[in-house]
């Protein structure tokens, strides 16, 4: 195919794909590594655990009959050093788990936020998926899974406490009986409440964040007040549900302690009587409390392991279902050489919304290598949705989107790294320094790093950083103006010479001479062959473009050349269509305070 160039599979087999194909047994690998030291660990530390009693039942048979002190040193010489033991042991198995929580977390983190900013993948909250991932690694390395991998040793000290006399491991297992029971339903009332409320929760705690980020206008119009009770209100239904559940495990978890208090002294009493009786050493009275103790403890701690256990599992139910869908469109292993783009009947639903309603509709076009193409229309007419799909931001609901002949689904998105730039409507603050995020986190190359600050006229302005393009991009969104920074942002877009550029928006904040350095840019780009997108350019920027495609309603009308001697220039771009240049920045109503958007922070 002309204008590809073939690249070997290889350099696109890259660990999330692996990964994506099973997640299942990428996490088995590492879990069955660990399972058998962990095993092994767990098996000698619950056997020297009968290190206490087994001292103190020597104790009362061997030192205080014999009078020895000799016995009782080297007993206790003894013990000390199995406790020792057992302490060690602990504390390896105790790593085993941290190392296995943190190859869980550097194996599928990276996956994770590949996968997360994936177009074929859609969120309604993004930050979700790494917070999954924390919680796989927190329940590894949790002291809770420790405790149910002790639960098989239970019936160890059970049956030592049936040997001492049938009656009293009859009652410890009782005991143990009545507390697996409270366990449970504590865990049932638990999860289902948390079940219920969760999604709840998490609307709250985005509305108080978007109550948060907007505090400039919500005290200028005396707003606090009423948006507390707004919020207040919203709490009201669930956080009565939660409390009635809270109370309930409660009570529960009062029962299971009074049982685990009582336990001790009930198996202790049962020892004492028999010990009266004569039929067992009163040595045996402590070690069946130590042992009763024992066993119990396990048990104890199946509610918080129930707990982890099944946020884990929703966890790693909700990292398959992200990968799977990140990994089921085909991908080829072609690089677009130019900018030729071609789209075909696009037809776009946002996936999340409630009104299924196309807000593009059937739009065909085609712009060669070189050609500059105006997008314009009234608002909400779709001009945004329709730069994000010729970059592959999101994906069509049907149709197809061609970079030189290359469908964008079928693209890695590291081969359209290079490929595509983009500027977005809304100005955005990404983590990292002016250098990172103009290079897009890749390899920075200084330059074509200094080449694209001086196109857009920035060197100056970046000089008066104390760090330069060290500086944090932040640091730059504060102390720049609006039109200053959205010439930083247009710098990137313009970072390594891509094929395709689609600028949204590109003339918001710029003054005169902004205006003045984007005629230029656009003007040099297309002479080296670059396709450029203009979309809502203002009249100034108009004689750049060679066409102009008008959205309505996300219908397209028919694309007019803007070159052709008898089109009336007034009449192509008429008020609905073009932003007239103003003399000052022209903020954007529904852009967040400053005109930007904090990501990631």
């Amino acid at each position: 195919m002309s204008g590809e160039k073939a690249v070997p599979s290889a350099a696109f087999d890259d660990p999330h794909q692996r990964l994506n194909r099973n997640l299942t047994s990428a996490l088995r690998r590492p879990m069955l590594r660990a399972a058998l030291p962990v095993f092994v660990f767990s098996t000698l530390f619950n056997l020297l655990l009968l290190t206490t009693p087994l001292y103190i039942i020597q104790i009362y048979q061997r030192v205080l009959t014999s009078q020895s002190t000799a016995t009782l040193a080297v007993i206790t010489a003894a013990a000390i050093l199995a406790l020792a033991f057992a302490v060690g042991f602990d504390t390896v198995r105790r790593t085993v788990m941290q190392r296995l929580s943190h190859h869980v977390y550097s194996d599928i983190g990276e996956r994770v936020v590949s996968a997360t900013l994936d177009s074929a993948v859609d969120l309604p909250d993004r930050a979700r998926p790494m917070r999954d991932v924390d919680g796989l690694r927190q329940f590894f390395a949790s002291r809770e899974l420790l405790s149910l991998m002790d639960l098989p040793f239970v019936p160890l000290f059970v049956l030592i406490l049936f040997m001492i006399h049938p009656m009293v491991g009859a009652v410890a297992l009782t005991m143990i009986l009545l507390m697996l029971m409270l366990t449970i339903s504590s865990n049932m009332l638990s999860s289902n409440a948390s079940r219920r409320t969760s999604d709840q929760m998490r609307e709250a705690g985005e509305r108080f964040a978007a109550f948060s980020e907007n505090g400039t206008t919500i005290r200028s119009m005396g707003m606090s007040r009423s948006v507390a009770i707004n919020w207040l209100e919203g709490q009201l239904a669930f956080a009565e549900e939660l409390r009635r559940a809270n109370t309930a495990t409660t009570m529960l978890g009062g029962f299971t302690q009074i049982l685990r208090m009582t336990t001790q002294i009930i198996v202790m009493g049962t020892a004492a009587y028999y010990a009266v009786l004569g039929v067992i050493n009163p040595g045996m009275i402590f070690a069946c409390s130590i042992l009763s103790v024992r066993a119990l403890t396990p048990v104890e701690g199946l509610a918080g392991g129930f707990r982890r256990m099944g946020l884990a599992r929703e966890s790693y139910a909700r990292l398959k279902r992200l990968l799977g869908a990140a990994s089921s469109s085909p991908r080829l292993e072609h690089l677009p050489e130019s900018g030729a783009l071609e789209a075909t009947a696009l037809v776009y639903i946002p996936p999340l919304s409630h009104v299924r309603q196309p807000v593009l509709r059937g739009a065909t076009f085609r712009v060669s290598p070189g050609e500059v193409l105006a997008v314009a229309g009234p608002a909400g007419g779709g001009k945004s949705v329709l730069g994000q799909l010729l970059t592959g931001a999101i994906e069509p609901t049907t149709g197809t989107v061609r970079l030189a002949g290359i469908d964008l689904k079928n693209c890695h998105r590291e081969s359209l790294a290079d490929a595509i730039g983009y500027l977005p409507q809304i100005s955005d603050v990404l983590p990292g320094t002016i250098a990172e995020n103009i290079a897009r986190y890749g390899h920075i190359d200084p330059e074509q790093l200094w080449a694209a600050v001086r196109r857009v006229g920035l060197e100056a302005e970046i000089g008066t950083l104390p760090k330069g393009m060290d500086s944090p991009m932040r640091l730059a969104s504060q102390s720049f103006s609006p039109g200053v920074y959205r010439r930083l942002l247009l710098a990137r877009a313009i970072y390594g010479a891509p094929k395709l550029i689609v600028l949204d928006d590109p003339c918001v904040y710029l003054d005169q001479a902004g205006d003045a350095m984007l005629c230029e840019l656009v003007g040099e780009l297309k002479a080296a062959g670059c396709t450029v997108i203009l979309i809502s350019p203002r009249q100034s920027l108009l004689p750049q473009a060679d066409r102009l495609l008008v959205l309505h309603g996300g219908m397209m009308e028919p694309i007019r050349d803007l070159n052709e001697p008898a089109q009336n220039p007034r009449q192509a771009a008429r008020p609905t269509m073009v932003h007239p240049a103003p003399a000052a920045a022209n903020p954007q109503p529904t852009a967040p305070a400053g005109g930007m958007r904090l990501i990631g922070e």
